[in-house]
């Protein structure tokens, strides 16, 4: 019996199975490569999840240079050391192995081993910034954590420690070549840390689902709401027991699945989850998955008038009984889901990170400004964020 599945999207390879990473070298050496930079981080090394990678390129006499300096939220520096070891090190393609900052620092770290200057200058948020003149190597992603579906998106996210803010790098030529899914890889994540992922990812799904609709038609159709519906079918109908019971293979399976749905989809557009989340990990070191999903259920909430419909299939692909109802209690439900799934779970709040109520007029005037926030369902504007901040703030 075959140990894994294929498939080609867009030029991207996605191999799904328990033993997916037993292809690694086969898949490098089919691209014609023989030194990979490998990044990653030190829990992952520590965890041997690098591993049966490491054994599948020796096997293929592939040599590796190992990079795992990865911190949370990857800092414009660290891309600094990493291309220049790469560049120092010959290396003609980079393996990633890791969760969403792995995978974001890998690609600003290839992108930058081929062009000049620094990452922060080929910011595309919210103003433009440089565009990459020069292809990187070929990329091979395995994700250790199912949330940010970094590994099927061509963007980065890259802090900026002198500005105290996030920076979004995106460029086709950031996309994956090859990438490698495997429940395996997140049997040992800590229960919170797959809330907190999944979470991410099913924020991801809701969020392509009812972003608006004239501001992103050129990235939202019938093929990616498809896919959102059933990344949130995925992710919901799953997470609990993925959290419950870390080693139940088919729970992974299925949320890792959902994450890479969500993750195909992130051109289809984001919402204010995501906008107001990322002030609170600049200022606060929110995580990201917990800094979105804090204000998930306040901002579904606050943008239901725009989108019944929508959300009242939400409902549906959660599993909610709807049946009966008027569309604005089936919408609801949607909500309530959320609410009970992150209760559930035992989700931080925010009052655990913004311990001063008074930050919050801070924080709303920056989820203002951010993109996210105007291509919500409901824009949401400084004085709704204030509104939405002290909500979750109050837990009402």
């Amino acid at each position: 019996m075959k140990e894994t599945n294929a498939i080609s999207i867009g030029g991207m390879k996605i191999i799904i199975g328990n033993h997916a990473c037993r292809e690694v070298g086969t898949e490098v050496m089919a691209r014609h490569c023989h030194k990979a930079f490998l990044v990653s981080d030190r829990g992952v090394v520590a965890c041997g999840l690098i591993d049966e990678a490491i054994t599948s390129m020796k096997e293929k006499e592939v040599d590796y240079v190992l990079f795992d300096e990865v911190p949370s939220d990857p800092p414009s520096s660290i891309v600094d050391r990493g291309s220049k070891l790469m560049k120092l090190e010959n290396c003609d393609c980079v393996v990633a192995i890791g969760g969403g900052s792995v995978m974001d620092a890998a690609k600003a770290i290839n992108m930058m081993a081929a062009n000049p200057g620094s990452i922060l200058e080929y910011d595309n948020s919210p103003s433009g910034g440089k565009k990459f003149l020069n292809e990187g190597k070929p990329l091979f992603s395995i994700p250790t954590t199912s949330g940010t579906g970094s590994e099927v998106t061509q963007y980065a996210v890259i802090t900026s420690e002198k500005e105290q803010r996030k920076a979004t790098i995106g460029d086709e030529r950031m996309t994956s070549k090859v990438v490698f899914l495997s429940p395996f890889m997140t049997v040992g994540l800590p229960a919170e840390i797959t809330a907190a992922t999944g979470i991410d990812a099913l924020a991801h799904g809701i969020e392509a689902y009812t972003s608006n609709r004239v501001l992103t038609a050129a990235g939202s159709s019938v093929f990616s709401d498809t896919l959102a519906l059933q990344a949130i079918h995925y992710v919901s109908q799953n997470l609990r027991q993925a959290y419950c019971c870390g080693n139940q293979l088919e729970a992974r399976k299925n949320v890792m699945l959902g994450s890479t749905l969500a993750g195909l989809i992130t051109q289809a557009g984001s919402g204010a989850a995501h906008g107001m989340g990322t002030p609170l990990g600049a200022r606060f070191q929110t995580p990201h998955g917990v800094s979105g999903g804090i204000m998930l259920p306040y901002v579904m909430d606050y943008s239901l008038s725009a989108c019944l419909e929508r959300y009242r299939d939400i409902a549906e692909a959660m599993g909610c009984n709807v049946e009966g109802k008027s569309m604005k209690e089936a919408a609801q439900e949607a909500v309530t889901a959320v609410h009970e799934l992150l209760k559930d779970m035992e989700f931080p709040h925010l009052r655990d990170y913004v311990n001063n109520e008074g930050d919050i007029s801070i924080l709303a005037r920056e989820a203002a400004m951010d993109k996210c926030c105007q291509l919500n369902a409901r824009i949401v504007t400084q004085e709704a964020a204030d509104s939405l901040y002290h909500r979750a703030w109050n837990q009402e």
